[in-house]
């Protein structure tokens, strides 16, 4: 089954995403600036825009007259991103937080007015290819995926709902129960969620613990990542059923993720 992850956004985004964002990525300031200093050059004005009869309409200024965009997406998309890293620049640089985090929110709600789809905006370009394209699920036991996350990903427990919830709120990548190969077996890891460099790490949610057979599997689970170098604590994260009981948790363990 192709990975179903729902790209919209819900409102909840964008009352979180900028604070979070700004505390959490000032190590990937550097990253950042490259990719600003390259948008700079190929888009000297911001985006602009109109409505009329229902209807919005795109256009920027080429330095002399207005030129219409409307029909040219990547376009669009390519001025919104430059807009929103130019703001989120001077948020970094600032120590006004709360005054930044109004900025940004107020820009990524006039996109989310637009009909802009704010993962385009937020997400870099290796981000939004990885988790816009289709992937083969884990297919056992789908009659076990109740739970529906705010975004629309069906998981097997209301723990994993939770953990997907914070990661949709927090715009951050990532897929749920993918097929992946390890030590030349097939694994489906709970949560695959790709960094802002390109990186991928893999968060196994271990919900019961109080199981012999499946505190075992997990071993082995680990041993075969082992295998394949991906480590725990740098490239494969673990959550517990207690830390899914306060949201202040579950930020903590996306945080070690993200700055692995």
């Amino acid at each position: 089954m192709d990975y179903d992850y729902n790209m919209q956004v819900f409102p909840a985004a964008t009352e979180n995403v900028t604070a979070w964002y700004r505390q959490r990525e000032m190590a990937k300031e550097k990253f950042l600036l490259d990719e600003l200093k390259v948008l700079d050059k190929a888009c000297p004005h911001p985006l602009r825009w109109y409505r009329k009869n229902g209807r919005f309409y795109f256009w920027e200024w080429n330095g002399k007259t207005q030129k219409g965009i409307t029909s040219n997406r990547d376009r669009i998309y390519t001025l919104a991103r430059h807009d929103y890293l130019s703001l989120k620049y001077d948020a970094l640089r600032d120590t006004n937080e709360a005054l930044w985090c109004k900025r940004l929110k107020e820009l990524l709600d006039s996109f989310l007015e637009i009909g802009l789809d704010i993962h385009r905006i937020i997400f870099t370009s290796e981000q939004y290819k990885w988790a816009s394209k289709p992937q083969s699920q884990n297919k056992k036991r789908r009659e076990d995926l109740i739970y529906e996350t705010n975004g629309g990903v069906l998981m097997r427990s209301k723990s994993e709902q939770f953990i997907g919830n914070m990661l949709e709120e927090l715009c951050i990548p990532y897929r749920y129960e993918p097929e992946m190969i390890f030590d030349h077996r097939v694994f489906h890891p709970d949560f695959v969620i790709m960094t802002i460099d390109g990186r991928l790490i893999i968060l196994e949610h271990l919900g019961r613990m109080d199981l012999d057979i499946y505190i075992k599997s997990n071993i082995e689970r680990l041993r075969a990542y082992n295998a394949e170098d991906m480590l725990v604590g740098r490239d494969v994260f673990l959550s517990f059923e207690a830390d899914t009981r306060k949201r202040e948790r579950v930020i903590r363990i996306i945080d070690r993720i993200l700055a692995s």
